[in-house]
């Protein structure tokens, strides 16, 4: 299994950027600098869990020599 390269950069970093953004939503929703719905502040912090457990895994997965990247 191979890890692919997107625009000079492997896909589990930008999955890492994504998930720092996502956090930075989910705080800016908590603290109220900006308005999200209930709703949806439950819906990414789902995703934020899910993203993290991937990006996890790919990242144990480079760690022990299971992948590479190509």
């Amino acid at each position: 299994m191979t890890i692919p390269v997107f625009l000079g950069l492997p896909l589990h970093i930008w999955g890492g950027i994504l998930i720092f953004l996502l956090i930075l939503l989910q705080v800016a929703g908590g603290m109220k600098f900006i308005k999200i719905p209930f709703i949806w502040h439950k819906r990414v912090a789902l995703l934020i869990v899910f993203l993290g457990l991937l990006h996890a895994a790919a990242g144990m997965a480079l760690w022990f020599g299971w992948t590479y990247i190509k």
